[in-house]
């Protein structure tokens, strides 16, 4: 009889631990950013992503706009559309030209030669309170992304405005960011 108690003890008390280790498991889990967000074609973005994302355009929302800045749910759209947008582009690149990837990053490289009394650090810090890195890779890299393609396509540009429409319409979007779906194209708030 007191062997049977102390079995259920332990057993209680082991399930208890079971469950503590799972939770502080997904606790970590979440608060490094390993949850996922969003994906975009079989590819996921995190919510360190996010976070990164959505504070850029909450600091830059600050300066431009004043103190008042726009709506929470405003700038997680905008920070979900940014991140669907940049992958996105990266699909658009595979399908049209693969080395437009090379030429994006050659595009940046160039731009910050070019312009060497520009601390992108200071610059990537005071507006956007991100690193350089990540201004590179979340702002700069679309963006460079985007003039490729132009140039790709500058001899038909309403070709390119029609591989965009159509990846739009036809792009594997799941968001699991809660209150926001995907539906035609867009980031929609629920």
């Amino acid at each position: 009889m007191v062997f049977k108690k102390m079995q259920k003890i332990l057993t209680k008390k082991n399930i208890t631990i079971l469950l503590a280790v799972l939770f502080l498991g997904a606790l970590l889990y979440i608060s490094f950013g390993f949850l996922p967000v969003l994906k975009v074609e079989g590819t996921s973005a995190g919510y360190s992503e996010f976070q990164k994302v959505y504070g850029a355009i909450g600091a830059f929302g600050k300066i431009s706009r004043g103190e008042g800045g726009m709506a929470s749910e405003e700038m997680k759209k905008m920070a979900l559309e940014s991140i669907i947008e940049s992958r996105l582009l990266d699909e658009l690149i595979k399908e049209a030209n693969p080395e437009l990837a090379k030429k994006a990053e050659e595009i940046i490289q160039k731009t910050l030669r070019e312009n060497k009394n520009l601390s992108l650090d200071e610059v990537s810090k005071s507006l956007y309170g991100i690193s350089a890195a990540d201004f590179q890779k979340l702002g700069l890299l679309p963006q460079a992304k985007k003039d490729a393609l132009t140039e790709q396509f500058e001899n038909n540009p309403e070709r390119l405005e029609e591989l965009w429409n159509a990846l739009l319409r036809t792009a594997d979007v799941k968001i699991y960011y809660p209150g926001f779906y995907w539906e035609n194209g867009e980031v929609k708030i629920k």
